[in-house]
């Protein structure tokens, strides 16, 4: 469609991975915690008595706009032992003890220069990003196709003008 998909992505990898810990400090089960030490930051989210969600960032910086966006650059998920000596960084005494899964990603902000060009209209991910911890993505993502999907319901059944499609992209891009 040649959108142009505009904003910012910041240059570093986070990485996010399910793992069981025994932590080397008391720990509060109930509460998500974000510790910083050592030149490192760890957010930690218990799911289990055990099970633990922790997001970092990888000390790895990418400022080339082309490669940022390439999915094919990233590397592979954090190994259990690069995850251990980051938690170990942080909270020492730490041990982890497995990694169920781990992957990583970047935190975009970008929004399409447009969300129509001429038939063809785009909503949710393919229109606008976010960074996760703000969960706006999946809901935004929703509220575009209810606004999208009455408006061309209007318009197939002859209750309204296709002018009316034009209020897409007027309405829905102030709040991506």
């Amino acid at each position: 469609l040649g959108i142009r998909f505009e904003g910012t992505t910041l240059p570093n990898e986070f990485i996010v991975a399910t793992t069981k810990m025994v932590w080397g400090v008391p720990n509060d089960r109930n509460r998500f915690n974000t510790i910083t030490a050592n030149g490192h930051m760890l957010s930690c989210l218990a799911l289990s008595d055990d099970r633990w969600r922790i997001i970092a960032i990888r000390r790895m910086a990418v400022t080339d706009p082309d490669i940022v966006l390439d999915n094919r650059y990233y590397k592979e998920p954090p190994s259990h032992a690069e995850l251990q000596d980051i938690v170990s960084a942080v909270v020492p005494g730490t041990v982890l003890q497995r990694v169920y899964w781990g992957s990583v990603y970047s935190i975009n902000s970008r929004c399409a220069s447009t969300f129509r060009v001429g038939n063809a209209f785009i909503a949710g991910d393919a229109a606008h990003v976010h960074p996760p911890l703000g969960h706006q993505g999946m809901n935004v993502g929703i509220s575009d196709a209810h606004n999208l999907a009455w408006k061309l319901a209007m318009v197939v059944k002859g209750n309204a003008a296709p002018a009316l499609l034009d209020s897409y992209d007027h309405e829905r891009r102030p709040i991506a």
